[in-house]
């Protein structure tokens, strides 16, 4: 039974996050698991410079442990909410000690995991000394990494935005996650941010037609959008063409990567207003 993973430490957004995560895993007729990766703080370079509570290992596990009892009876609760004839996802829930970038090898073991679902990160004392999740995780991504704003309500994900570096390999990933989403998938918008002065029209049409031969069924279209800025070409997607989810592959070369990277990624997915999807290629 193919399963939505949400990773989660227990904050208002991950909560935030695993709701939506439950919800659309009765879209998608998945299962959900809720997993938190915990560290020692005695076992982080700064906790030697930095006055804090040195927990025990048997502490911090317990704590995890007791967190996703809560989350998990909380979560199952929404049931309540769907359709009496709607999928009722069956909710499992896993803790680890160590770096989540490093644990995430135990998720992309699971062969019946296709998705990972985490909340916008929120700067800590704690995320000082654990590292900047958010970026670690796409970093050390192999599953899609779906991030989901805070004030996000959840929608069916109808239509999808494919935020699109005229990759070769594109077609194929747009292709991909329209599949990811097929339960409720009606369309996909290939959207282009570039200067006004670019002609890209050849490139995009090629894109088009080949991601239409790989899912006929699926109204595929395209955006292309002048502005100099990720900021400026995102709000103006959002504008021009409403999505329930927008979509960007990760690039280690690309623009999409560079600007991925580091503080970034914390402004960026906090202007967001839809969830965010990040598809490793």
């Amino acid at each position: 039974m193919k399963k939505i993973a949400v990773l989660t430490d227990f904050s208002a957004p991950a909560e935030h996050a695993a709701a939506y995560a439950f919800r659309l895993a009765s879209a998608l007729q998945a299962d959900m698991l809720l997993y938190h990766s915990f560290v020692v703080p005695s076992t982080t370079p700064m906790a030697s410079q930095v006055a804090w509570p040195m927990e025990t290992f048997d502490e911090l596990e317990k704590s995890s442990a007791t967190g996703l009892l809560e989350l998990s009876i909380q979560i199952r609760k929404l049931g309540d909410e769907l359709a009496y004839d709607a999928y009722i996802p069956d909710v499992t829930s896993h803790h680890c000690e160590g770096s989540l970038g490093l644990n995430l090898k135990d998720l992309e073991a699971d062969p019946d995991i296709i998705l990972s679902v985490c909340g916008t990160h929120h700067e800590s004392l704690s995320a000082l000394l654990t590292g900047n999740h958010t970026r670690e995780l796409i970093d050390s991504m192999v599953l899609p990494l779906l991030i989901v704003p805070m004030d996000t309500e959840f929608t069916p994900p109808k239509h999808l935005v494919f935020a699109s570096g005229l990759e070769k390999e594109d077609a194929k990933s747009a292709a991909a996650v329209f599949e990811l989403f097929r339960p409720c998938g009606k369309s996909i918008t290939i959207a282009h941010v570039c200067r006004e002065s670019e002609d890209h029209q050849q490139a995009v049409q090629a894109l088009l037609e080949a991601t239409r031969q790989k899912v006929p069924d699926a109204k595929v279209d395209s955006l292309e959008i002048h502005e100099q800025t990720l900021k400026k070409g995102l709000s103006a997607i959002r504008d021009q063409q409403p999505y329930d989810v927008l979509v960007m592959t990760h690039h280690q070369e690309t623009f999409w990567r560079r600007v991925f990277s580091g503080s970034n990624t914390q402004r960026v997915a906090k202007e967001l207003c839809q969830p965010l999807m990040m598809f490793p290629v």
